[in-house]
């Protein structure tokens, strides 16, 4: 029996649910492209959704070694009560493709985006990928500046030790923490990308923004700044990032 299917439908239906509220109908049902696919779950959510065609590409599975075998993702997609007639996961880094893969009706980056080196030429390679009207949606959490924005929150909890990496001494704390490489090397590869940053690369390859929800700042979050953030340099991160937690966007090609 396969593993982890109990976190599979969980992002499973994490995924199902953003296409259900963000995309249109029509649209559902056309020719779906998950970019940064992780394990499959966006596929398999776009399939149950109707797609015509559900690709997913990721640079490795391998990266999801300790929790998803790629080989199990069509029993996973049986058990989430997907089909996998019409989904299609491919193993390749985008930045080594010399072209698109054109003729997409939409796209979707969930969680995904803070993980990238160069997300503008990421955003204009899905752009590049969709056909006119087509839709991207972009869903990501938490980013860089975030209270937990190191994405290590097991050992430095938000409530408890918010914006440790923002920190001094920060490598070695992990180091004394014991943090393996596999976490470490995931921290290291985050960009620091702001919300304001990923709206104009949206609007910088052609997308008409139809809809836009962000985190922002509030009494909990500017207490939790107040009681840990002394410590942290404010002359090269501007204190409103810090409380940019999450951003939503969608987009449709002009």
């Amino acid at each position: 029996m396969f593993s982890n299917v109990s976190n599979f439908r969980d992002r499973y239906q994490h995924a199902h649910n953003k296409i259900n509220w963000h995309i249109p109908d029509p649209i559902k049902r056309g020719r779906f492209l998950d970019v940064g696919c992780g394990t499959g779950n966006g596929v398999a959510a776009a399939a149950a959704h109707g797609a015509s065609l559900a690709v997913g590409i990721d640079r490795s599975f391998g990266e999801f070694g300790h929790e998803f075998n790629v080989d199990e993702f069509p029993d996973l997609c049986d058990a989430v009560g997907s089909n996998t007639d019409s989904a299609l996961l491919l193993e390749g880094n985008i930045f080594d493709l010399k072209m698109p893969f054109p003729g997409f009706d939409y796209a979707m980056m969930l969680d995904s985006a803070e993980h990238v080196p160069d997300l503008e030429r990421i955003i204009k390679w899905t752009s590049d990928s969709l056909r006119p009207g087509g839709y991207l949606l972009l869903d990501t959490c938490p980013l860089f500046y975030s209270p937990v924005g190191s994405h290590l929150w097991h050992w430095f909890p938000e409530a408890s030790d918010p914006w440790a990496h923002l920190k001094p001494g920060f490598e070695q704390r992990c180091h004394d923490a014991g943090i393996d490489a596999w976490n470490m090397d995931r921290y290291r590869e985050l960009n620091k990308v702001t919300h304001q940053q990923i709206v104009d690369m949206f609007v910088g390859t052609g997308f008409e923004i139809i809809e836009e929800h962000r985190s922002k700042t509030n009494p909990e979050r500017e207490a939790l700044f107040q009681r840990f953030g002394s410590d942290i340099d404010l002359s090269t991160i501007q204190k409103e990032w810090l409380f940019e937690d999450w951003i939503l966007l969608v987009g449709r090609k002009i």
